[in-house]
């Protein structure tokens, strides 16, 4: 069973497990991200259009619809999850999951996790999974913020550690601070409620 280490902000729900997945599980999903060959620039939504827009996330992502994966990353995390959220019940995480790779000079600029809605409207995400697949490079950081008219204030970094695991609610303000040398591979994807 994981061990959860609350990140205690302002009562947000935030957690971060460690060895989740092993040195050579995360090797072998990036290896598979990067013989997909399907990198692009990864995009922003804007006024419900996906859109390119660098001078706010600048990264590759390649999106992968795999039912399995995200059902070994559910059973592994199942303990540290909230069964319930808004009067909904866990239901599964989201099959479209989210490889990103950050090179040196990457970023994701300040923002919130959106929410997806099944098209039939069944089910919800409300809560971010977010696994750290690499070390061994510089920056990257996800920081969570606050601003208080034009001050910004760190209210926690977590760094990527191979195997760790980000958990946390859509609604908290965060960003994939800039990687200075080096690249980091992430898997993103939701906790989904019906």
């Amino acid at each position: 069973m994981p061990v959860a280490q609350n990140l205690n902000l302002s009562g947000r729900f935030a957690l971060v497990v460690d060895s989740v997945f092993s040195g050579e599980e995360c090797q072998e999903l990036i290896d598979l991200a990067e013989r997909s060959d399907g990198f692009a620039h990864a995009t922003v939504n804007d006024n419900g259009q996906q859109v390119a827009c660098k001078q706010i996330r600048n990264c590759l992502r390649w999106l992968n619809d795999d039912a399995s994966l995200a059902d070994c990353v559910l059973q592994r995390l199942r303990d540290v999850l909230p069964l319930t959220w808004s009067g909904r019940t866990l239901s599964r995480l989201n099959n479209q999951l989210k490889f990103l790779r950050y090179s040196k000079g990457h970023y994701f600029k300040p923002h919130f996790d959106g929410e997806y809605t099944t098209p039939d409207g069944s089910e919800t995400s409300f809560i971010t999974v977010q696994i750290y697949l690499n070390e061994g490079f510089s920056g990257g950081e996800t920081t969570f913020l606050r601003f208080t008219g034009l001050e910004r204030k760190i209210l926690h970094s977590v760094t990527p550690k191979t195997g760790r695991v980000l958990i946390f609610e859509h609604e908290m303000l965060h960003e994939g601070s800039v990687v200075k040398e080096g690249t980091k591979y992430v898997i993103r994807t939701d906790v989904m409620y019906r």
